[in-house]
C-alpha cells in the first residue's frame, strides 16, 4: 500500500481544488449573466470620456433623457474601480472584461484570509475559513458583481490583516495605512465605516499595549491622515450627493439589520423558512463559541471584543442612515468575520467536547447555509435576464410606440444589455405623456417605489403583463382615446 499523504499536504491540494472552483465559477457566471441595474451604470462610466470616469455626478442631469447617449451617465461611486478599468481594459472591456476586475480582487481576498489563517491558526481554522468564503453571499453574488465591493472587499482585508502583524518600522505601516486607507474611501464611501474602526483598534492598543506604542500610533495616523486625504479629494463630488438633503427615515428593521450583521458569513433569506432556520442556528452558535472563548481565556476575550469592532461597523451605519445603507456595504467586515471564525476553531476551544460539539454544530450550519444557497441559485440567474426581456419587447414593438423606464437610473442598463437602439422612441418621464401616445412600453422594477402600470390602469389604459423575470416586469400600456393617466 502506498502511504497516506501528510496531513500539512493535503491543505495545498484542497486550497488549490476550491480556489480553481470558485474562479471557473464566477467566470461561468460573468459570461452568462446580463448586467444588472447598477452593473450598467459601470458599463456606462468605462465607456465614457476620463472626466465622467472621476466625476459622473457634478455636471450631469440625474434624470437620463436617452439611454444610448454615451456620453452620459450619474453613478455616485468613487472612482478608483473605473480608473482602473479603463485604464487596464480600456473603453470596451465587455462583461468579462469588466466583471474580471471584481472577481480578481476576490479570488485575492480569499488566498489571503485562508493564507492568514492557516499560518496564525492552524489547518482545521484554515479549512473553515475556505469552506465559510467560497460559499458565502460575498462571494457567490458579489465576487463577479462589475461595481467596486469586491475591490473594497480585497483593500479592506490588506488594512485589516495590516493590524495583525507585528511592524519593525513604525513609517512603513504609517505609509501602508495612508495608502490603504485613501483607496479604500476612493474604492466606496462605505468602507469608511469599517476603516474607522480600525483606526479606533490601532488607538486602543497604544493604549493597552507600551511595548507596540509607536507602531500603533504611527497605524492610526496613516488611516487617519488615508481617510482625511481621500474626503478632500472627493468633497466636491461628495457634496453633490446631497446625502444629509435626500436621506430616509431611519426605521430600524430587525431583520434587516441582522441580514446586515451577518451578510460575510452567511445569506438570511427572510422568504425561505429553511434557510432562515439555518442563519439563525449558525448566528446562535457563532455567540455560543464566542462565549465559550470569553470563558477558557481572559486574554481572548479582549482579542474577541476587540475584533469585533470591526463587524459591527455596519450596524452604525445602518441605525444612522437608515435604507441609505444597504446590506451589501458589509462585505467590507468579510476579513474581520473570517478572522473570528478561525479563532473559534482554534486548538485550545477544541481540547474539551463542549468545545468539539459547538465547533462542530457551527461549521454545519454555516456550510448547509451556504450550500444550501449556492445550490439553489447554480442554475437560477441570480440577476434579471435583461436581454430576454429587451428581445421580446424589440420583436413586438411596431412604429409610434414609445417605451419608459422606471426608475429613470436604469436606463444605462439597458441600453448595455440592449446594444442597439430600438424603433420606439423613449420617454424619459411619465409625468408627460405626448399627445400621439398610442402604445407605451414600460419596464418597471419590481418592488421599487410606486407601481407605475397600476397608476395608467387606473387611468383607463389597457395594461397587460408583456414579460416577467427575475427583477423586473414588462408592462404594455395602451390607450385607444390617446389620453395621457
Amino acid at each position: 500500500m502506498m502511504p497516506m499523504p501528510p496531513r500539512r499536504a493535503i491543505f495545498p491540494v484542497l486550497f488549490a481544488v476550491a480556489f480553481l472552483a470558485a474562479a471557473a465559477w464566477q467566470v461561468r457566471l460573468a459570461l452568462t449573466e446580463d448586467y444588472w441595474g447598477d452593473e450598467g451604470l459601470s458599463a456606462r462610466r468605462v465607456e465614457t470620456g476620463w472626466r465622467q470616469v472621476l466625476d459622473p455626478i457634478s455636471k450631469n442631469p440625474p434624470v437620463c433623457t436617452d439611454p444610448f447617449d454615451t456620453g452620459y451617465v450619474f453613478d455616485l461611486n468613487p472612482p478608483l474601480y473605473f480608473v482602473l478599468a479603463r485604464s487596464i481594459a480600456g473603453p470596451h472591456p465587455g462583461r468579462l472584461g469588466l466583471r474580471l476586475f471584481s472577481i480578481v480582487p476576490m479570488l485575492a481576498t480569499m488566498a489571503l484570509l485562508v493564507g492568514w489563517a492557516y499560518r496564525r491558526r492552524g489547518m482545521l481554522p484554515a479549512t473553515a475559513v475556505l469552506a465559510a468564503f467560497c460559499l458565502s453571499p460575498a462571494m457567490i453574488y458579489y465576487g463577479h458583481e462589475a461595481r467596486p465591493y469586491a475591490l473594497g472587499m480585497f483593500i479592506t482585508a490588506v488594512l485589516t490583516l495590516a493590524l495583525d502583524r507585528a511592524w519593525a518600522r513604525p513609517w512603513a505601516l504609517f505609509a501602508v495605512n495612508f495608502g490603504l486607507a485613501f483607496a479604500g474611501i476612493l474604492t466606496h464611501y462605505h468602507a469608511a465605516w469599517v476603516i474607522a474602526t480600525l483606526a479606533a483598534m490601532y488607538a486602543i492598543r497604544a493604549w493597552a499595549e507600551k511595548e507596540t506604542r509607536r507602531q500603533s500610533v504611527a497605524g492610526c495616523g496613516g488611516i487617519a491622515l488615508g481617510v482625511a486625504a481621500a474626503m478632500a479629494a472627493i468633497a466636491p463630488v461628495f457634496y453633490t450627493l446631497g446625502v444629509a438633503r435626500n436621506m430616509p427615515s431611519r426605521d430600524i428593521d430587525p431583520g434587516a439589520a441582522l441580514r446586515t450583521l451577518f451578510l460575510p458569513l452567511m445569506s438570511q433569506n427572510p422568504h425561505d423558512r429553511a434557510q432562515l432556520a439555518l442563519s439563525l442556528c449558525a448566528m446562535l452558535l457563532f455567540g455560543a463559541m464566542a462565549a465559550y472563548s470569553i470563558v477558557k481565556s481572559r486574554r481572548e476575550a479582549c482579542w474577541l471584543a476587540l475584533w469585533i469592532l470591526p463587524c459591527l461597523a455596519p450596524m452604525a451605519g445602518r441605525a444612522l442612515l437608515g435604507q441609505v445603507f444597504f446590506e451589501r456595504y458589509s462585505i467590507f467586515t468579510t476579513a474581520a468575520w473570517m478572522m473570528l471564525l478561525a479563532g473559534m476553531f482554534r486548538k485550545e476551544l477544541l481540547g474539551a467536547d463542549l468545545g468539539r460539539a459547538c465547533a462542530g454544530l457551527l461549521g454545519a450550519a454555516i456550510l448547509a447555509n451556504g450550500a444550501f444557497w449556492a445550490g439553489k441559485h447554480y442554475d437560477v440567474p441570480l440577476r434579471t435576464p435583461w436581454r430576454e426581456t429587451i428581445a421580446a419587447f424589440q420583436a413586438a414593438q411596431k412604429p409610434g410606440d414609445y417605451y419608459a423606464i422606471e426608475p429613470n437610473w436604469l436606463a444605462a442598463c439597458f441600453a448595455a444589455n440592449a446594444g442597439r437602439r430600438p424603433e420606439a422612441r423613449y420617454l424619459p418621464t411619465l409625468a408627460q405623456i405626448p399627445a400621439d401616445a398610442d402604445r407605451i412600453w414600460i419596464f418597471e422594477a419590481v418592488g421599487f417605489q410606486q407601481p407605475v402600470a397600476g397608476m395608467f390602469a387606473r387611468a383607463g389604459w389597457r395594461v397587460s403583463p408583456a414579460a416577467r423575470d427575475v427583477g423586473y416586469w414588462l408592462w404594455l400600456v395602451e390607450n385607444p382615446e390617446k389620453k395621457g393617466p
